[in-house]
């Protein structure tokens, strides 16, 4: 295998782990830290034992010895250190969300295209095994026909406008937690045809809470919501006419998926009352729910931590294949859930 040297763009708390899942997988090396800050860089390379420290504005990107950078810098700036890196000749994988909206990601992609370098957002959700396993059951009919989708993400975070997070541009439920079940409904249906969206805005003009109802073809419904001030479920459920599947929590790096089978109702008059006198027999009762939790199937594979390992990885399987681009988070994906975001902020100015 091919070694291949990384270059981290931030010396934020996402960097510091991603770093530290680099130091676990093989053939990866951390060759350079970059920050605006070049005291912050020096601090960083000297914990993680790089070799190069830099300063954003000097840095000379050309002639890194570096092979891909991973940004994990403030939102705001993604799109605009995507064009320097690409325009440089390097590969980048780019923190979600990839850019503030979709018009400032196509240029990013269109010259990733143009100029045959490999880049990727870094939706680690995407390498969860249980959702990639979860994926499978679903294109392969195991549920059915699928109707409808509900999936959420919220932590309570408290309300600092100093913070990020809370402020202008960049902020919101939308862009830090929402994009991740709005790749996942875009991995199972594709674009919506129909998007309707309620919010809750900061004075600064901030989602702190969002819904939103997409409708997909095939008349599928998809229920997200996201919040920065209340703590949600965490997870998602796709509910189909054969079985429904349940995915995490943490749905922004699913553990599990629980598939079980859809419940029958009969309709038939006098059903309920023969139904009544059967469960009364002796036995009947924990035979039915024998019966039921073996069709329920959950699986556990990896825990959250290593799902920067996974995207990494990826990023070096596809390096050393010569791709451009990700099988798994292909640069469509990633236009097409800011595209939706754009129109879920639409629905809040009406």
């Amino acid at each position: 295998m091919i070694r291949t040297r990384w270059g981290i763009l931030g010396t934020g708390a996402i960097a510091e782990q991603f770093t530290q899942a680099l130091q676990t997988i093989p053939n990866a090396e951390v060759n350079m830290v970059v920050s605006r800050s070049i005291e912050r860089a020096r601090v960083f390379g000297s914990r993680f034992r790089i070799a190069h420290a830099e300063c954003e504005p000097d840095c000379d990107f050309q002639n890194a010895p570096v092979d891909v950078f991973y940004i994990a810098t403030p939102n705001a700036l993604h799109a605009r250190q995507c064009m320097s890196l690409l325009a440089a000749g390097k590969a980048v994988l780019c923190e979600k969300p990839f850019a503030l909206t979709a018009a400032e990601a196509e240029p990013v992609v269109a010259l990733a295209k143009q100029r045959r370098i490999f880049c990727m957002e870094a939706m680690w959700m995407r390498f969860s095994p249980a959702l990639q396993e979860a994926l499978r059951k679903v294109r392969q009919g195991e549920l059915g026909e699928i109707h409808s989708f509900c999936g959420d993400l919220g932590f309570a975070h408290d309300p600092n406008e100093e913070s990020s997070l809370f402020r202008q541009p960049g902020g919101g439920a939308l862009l830090d937690l929402g994009v991740y079940p709005l790749s996942l409904v875009q991995a199972m249906f594709g674009p919506p045809v129909d998007v309707k969206s309620f919010s809750k805005l900061n004075s600064a003009g901030v989602d702190l809470v969002f819904s939103a109802l997409l409708r997909y073809s095939g008349e599928v419904q998809a229920f997200v919501s996201a919040s920065l001030v209340t703590q949600l479920t965490n997870s998602a459920t796709l509910f189909g006419t054969e079985a429904n599947l349940r995915l995490g929590p943490p749905l922004y790096f699913p553990e599990t998926y629980q598939l079980a089978q859809t419940p029958r109702r009969s309709l038939k008059q006098g059903s309920h009352g023969l139904r009544s006198q059967i469960l009364r027999l002796p036995g009947v009762r924990p035979l039915l729910e024998f019966r039921r939790r073996s069709r329920d199937r959950t699986f556990r594979r990896y825990s959250a931590r290593s799902g920067y390992a996974l995207e990494a990885l990826e990023v070096q399987r596809c390096l050393e294949q010569g791709l451009t681009e990700s099988p798994e988070m292909p640069l469509e994906h990633t236009l097409a859930v800011l595209r939706c975001a754009d129109r879920i902020r639409t629905n809040w100015s009406m």
